[in-house]
Order: structure tokens, then C-alpha cells, then sequence
């Protein structure tokens, strides 16, 4: 077996290879499946491994939360009691659980929306029956205050409680039960590969002592579900957090219905959701059995391996339909009368300015009398000096562009007021899409990800060494292509 990585395709080769050879539906330890965790740990690593090659994985700590009392932190046990107190009241009765962070939040009336969970939430006035638990520390100002939980803090409150009541009851030890068929030998293959490295924590222990992590927080979400006497739990991003499994896990014991709310671009080579080709038959305990995707294109990824309990359902994207409706424009793009070029950008560090900015996006935007938006990723908007810069020095006139903060202008309204969006890889092709807004992507990884994207008439690749993207630049321009405003925002309890 060849473990040699050197692409996107071949990290897909070699996790297929590995569905192929290992029992890995049957992995299991202390009852949590951990096939799931250990496919996004190797999907992750080895797309940062190809991408940069000669970068060293950075190694995070964990913090343990200490279990001595003492009388410098009785107040602080007593304080954690009067908020659990708090909490329980705060979670009761809400028929849908969202799971949310602050990079899917922009600003809306001065406060932090989140712009797939609020806008559903508000739209559909569900604020008597949902609540959002944040995953990251709970920045305020927030909208839905009263509704919006800051996970981490929840999670102690409950934990400290817990653990003051073990002090005086007996806690049962935890005895490990691992069933894990031929696991040395797919570990040992691992470990003599070049992308290796044990900061990957994929040997026995290491995966053990996830599982106990997980199993762990499972009475703090049970106890939150069934006070909650929840109908669903909502996530996004299922994959990234620890404390996202324990969650899907609860709900899953509880027969909860767990879904996964899509948030970006979800292709053939995204390997948290493509290409499952070993499942059990009631689905991994670890991964949500329901999937809202935004567009039929999505939806089509799953086929080749989804079936019951597990399933897809179009649901749209909500914060389109509803940042249309509610949200007012930006006046500064829109005193423009020229044609309108909206570029979202990637994050810097993943490319080069040349390749940001080929010779022919360059000449276009010497040359031709349209305007180019610049809409910065969500995750880095600290470059903007460093594009001026470069673009003063291939001679573009600074009229002939401006940027946009995604957190102060909503992408449906930068796409329903531009003639055509570019971009190397971007997830916005999506909206582009369901906004009838024409895209060209020009770049290969771009190219790689959405090409079965490249049938529909809205989407082009421009090969950037050559004057194709100009060519279609003008096109596009030329045909004039009418937004499709009229987006449908639907009600989270009947999905």
C-alpha cells in the first residue's frame, strides 16, 4: 500500500484505501465510534501537509479544569452553582438546539448576527423556541441575548457542579472497552509515512483518552437535551470541536434528530462529507444522520454514499433571502454607474499576489471601465495595505477599485448589484449561484473543487496564464444576467 501524498486527490485515494482495508466502521472505544475523528485528523493534516509541506504542526495544550477545593475557590464553586441554576432555566423547553461560532456572525443594528441561525430564528419569530449555544467565548454585543449561551462557560458550570457532588458520592472508575480490529497495523502503516507526525494523536492511547473526553461531557448535553425536551440539534461544522461529537452523541443515544447545517462548499473532495464508503447501518454515533445543504449540486455529493438513517434535504441559505429583505445597501458601491466586479478573496497566506492578481485580472482592471470589489475573507481582513501596494505598482488605478468588510456587507447584496463574480476558490460560488450572478473561477484548486460545478451556464474557468479571463469577463458583462432575489428562507422545524 502506497501511502505517498503528494495532491487532494491522493489524500482521497489513501483515506478510501484505508476504508478499504480496515474494519473501520466496527472501530470503537468506550461506544464512540472514532473512525470519524481520525478521517478528519488525517483529512486536515495532509491538506496542510500538501499545501505547505514544509511547515511544522503546531502542537496545543489542553487544559484540565482543577478538582481541588480550597477556600480561595469556594466562591468561585458558589458562583458556578448560581449560574447552573441560571442555565437550567435559560434552556428549558426550546424545541431546537443550534450550535453556532462567531465566524458565521456579521454585524446587523450594531449587535453580532448569525447569519445562517438568527436569520432563520427571526424570520420565522422562533424565539420562544430556540436557543444557540456559541462555541467560541461569547462576544457581546449579541443578538437574542437571552437565547444565545456561551458554550465553554455552560460547560464548566455543569462540570464544577458535578464534580463538587463526586466528592461526597462515589464516582464509578472508567474501564475501557475497545474494539478496534487490525488498529496496530493501520497505525504502524501511518507511522512510517513522511506526513506523519505524532502530534496527530492517532495511537491507541491518544484516541482512548479522546473517547473518555467525550464521554465525559455526554451528561452535561443529555441533561440539556431532555431539558430542553428538544426536537432537534443543529450544528455546523460538526467535525472541528470535541465538544461537537459529545454533543452528536448525546443526541444520537437520546434519538434526537442531529443535523448538519452546510456553511460552505461542501465538493467531492471535502472528505468530512464525501466519499463515506464504510458506514454502520444505524450511521456513525459521531457524526449527525441529517444533512441541509444549500443546492441541489450539494445535495448530489451525498448520493454516492448516504442512506438511511442518514439523509440530505435542500434547505437554501437563509441569510441570502434574509439579509435581502432586511439589510440596507452599500451606498458608496452603489453610487457607482459602471459595471460592477465582485472578487472574493481568499486568505493571502494560501497563495501568492501573483496569483491573486494574474496579468490578465491586472489588464482588465487597467483597461477596462468596470469596477472591481474586493471582498475580503471573513477570516483576514488585515491585507488591504498589502494589495494597495501591489496594485499601485502594476500601475491600476486606485478609482478602479474598493474593498468590502463581509461583516458590514452582506454578500446578497454586494452579488445583486454586480454583473459578475471572480474569484480563485472562494465558497461563494454557491451563493453566486442561487443569486443567478455568472462566476469565473481562475485558479486550478478552484478548478479541482467545483468542476462538476463547471456544466451550469453560471460557471466558467479562465485559465489565468491566458487572456480567457478577460475575454469572459466581457461576456458575462455583455449578457447582463438579472439577480434572482426571490429566496426562500425556511422554518427549521419543518425541514
Amino acid at each position: 500500500m502506497n501511502g505517498a501524498v503528494n495532491s487532494i486527490h491522493d489524500i482521497k485515494d489513501l483515506i478510501l484505501k484505508f476504508e478499504h482495508d480496515f474494519p473501520v466502521d466496527q472501530w470503537k472505544i468506550n461506544g464512540i465510534h472514532i473512525w470519524p475523528k481520525i478521517r478528519f485528523k488525517l483529512y486536515i493534516h495532509l491538506c496542510e501537509y500538501v499545501l505547505k509541506p514544509n511547515q511544522k504542526p503546531v502542537q496545543i495544550q489542553q487544559k484540565n479544569l482543577s478538582t481541588t477545593i480550597t477556600r480561595s475557590n469556594v466562591t468561585q464553586w458558589w458562583n458556578d452553582f448560581k449560574e447552573f441554576i441560571l442555565l437550567t432555566r435559560q434552556i428549558k423547553d426550546n424545541k431546537l438546539v443550534f450550535f453556532g461560532h462567531s465566524m458565521h456572525k456579521v454585524l446587523r443594528d450594531s449587535l453580532l448576527f448569525n447569519r445562517f441561525f438568527d436569520s432563520m430564528i427571526d424570520h420565522h419569530n422562533l424565539y420562544d423556541t430556540a436557543i444557540t449555544f456559541d462555541f467560541d467565548k461569547l462576544v457581546l454585543p449579541v443578538h437574542n441575548r437571552s437565547k444565545t449561551i456561551d458554550l465553554t462557560a455552560a460547560v464548566r458550570h455543569y462540570r464544577r457542579v458535578k464534580r463538587l457532588k463526586e466528592k461526597f458520592f462515589n464516582r464509578a472508575p472508567v474501564i475501557s472497552n475497545i474494539s478496534v480490529s487490525h488498529y496496530d497495523a493501520f497505525f504502524t502503516f501511518c507511522e512510517n509515512q513522511t506526513w506523519f507526525t505524532h502530534d496527530l494523536g492517532l495511537d491507541l492511547n491518544a484516541v482512548t483518552s479522546w473517547t473518555k473526553k467525550i464521554k465525559n461531557d455526554l451528561a452535561f448535553y443529555k441533561w440539556c437535551f431532555l431539558k430542553a425536551d428538544c426536537q432537534k440539534v443543529i450544528f455546523v461544522s460538526y467535525y472541528g470541536f470535541d465538544s461537537t461529537a459529545s454533543a452528536i452523541v448525546a443526541a444520537n443515544d437520546l434519538n434526537i434528530e442531529t443535523v448538519e447545517f452546510q456553511h460552505g462548499p461542501i465538493t467531492h473532495l471535502h472528505m468530512a462529507y464525501s466519499h463515506w464508503t464504510k458506514v454502520p447501518d444505524a450511521g456513525f454515533n459521531t457524526m449527525p444522520l441529517t444533512y441541509w445543504v444549500w443546492d441541489k449540486y450539494t445535495a448530489l455529493n451525498f448520493e454516492n454514499w448516504i442512506q438511511p438513517p442518514n439523509k440530505t434535504v435542500v434547505v437554501h441559505q437563509p441569510w441570502l433571502g434574509y439579509s435581502l429583505k432586511n439589510n440596507g445597501q452599500d451606498k458608496t458601491v452603489h453610487t457607482l454607474n459602471i459595471p460592477k466586479v465582485l472578487y472574493t478573496l481568499q486568505l493571502l497566506s494560501l497563495s501568492t499576489l501573483e496569483e491573486v492578481f494574474p496579468p490578465a485580472l491586472v489588464e482588465a482592471m487597467r483597461l477596462r471601465d468596470y469596477h472591481f470589489l474586493l471582498r475580503f475573507h471573513p477570516r483576514n481582513r488585515h491585507e488591504k495595505e498589502t494589495y494597495i501596494n501591489y496594485l499601485k505598482g502594476q500601475k491600476v488605478p486606485r478609482s478602479k477599485y474598493s474593498f468590502q468588510d463581509p461583516k458590514r456587507v452582506p454578500l446578497s447584496d454586494a452579488m445583486v448589484n454586480s454583473a459578475v463574480h471572480i474569484t480563485l476558490w472562494s465558497g461563494s460560488l454557491l451563493e453566486a449561484i442561487l443569486l443567478n450572478l455568472p462566476t469565473i473561477i481562475f485558479h486550478e484548486i478552484g478548478l479541482m473543487h467545483y468542476d462538476n460545478y463547471l456544466d451550469d451556464d453560471l460557471v466558467e474557468y479562465a485559465n489565468p496564464a491566458t487572456n480567457e479571463l478577460l475575454k469572459k469577463l466581457d461576456l458575462f458583462i455583455k449578457n447582463d444576467n438579472q439577480a434572482d432575489t426571490n429566496q426562500i428562507i425556511y422554518n427549521p422545524l419543518d425541514c
